[in-house]
């Protein structure tokens, strides 16, 4: 083997080595790559599931919402009834403390006749 071959031979021995190595560092960058897009992958799937579930918070806050405006209109009503009855009442009890004093009188009235809010008293 002369000086030349064993030359030579080093020098494929080099370009095997230098093909070694870059494919080595191909594989190694394709590697990371592959880790980054997961990584990113992961990232946009948390971030929708994130934003799915705000979604749900939005809708049942508005639905929250909703009922609530729903028991305070109720509310409303049930105090215009209550002020109505309580309006009714006073009217009811004026109306029937007249009565006992005209029948206290003796004016002949008879206070079994007076109607009060629809009904006899």
């Amino acid at each position: 083997v002369t000086h030349v071959q064993q030359l030579a031979h080093m020098g494929q021995r080099s370009e095997v080595f230098k093909n070694v190595a870059a494919e080595a560092t191909a594989r190694a960058q394709w590697a990371e790559a592959h880790l980054e897009h997961s990584k990113l992958e992961q990232i946009l799937r948390h971030r929708q599931e994130c934003q799915e579930i705000k979604l749900k918070h939005d809708a049942g806050k508005s639905q929250v919402k909703d009922v609530l405006q729903q028991h305070v209109a109720a509310l409303k009503d049930m105090k215009g009834v209550v002020e109505s009855a309580q309006r009714e009442t006073l009217l009811s009890r004026k109306l029937w403390n007249a009565a006992l004093a005209v029948k206290k009188r003796g004016t002949g009235l008879n206070y079994e006749g007076i109607q009060c809010g629809g009904k006899k008293m």
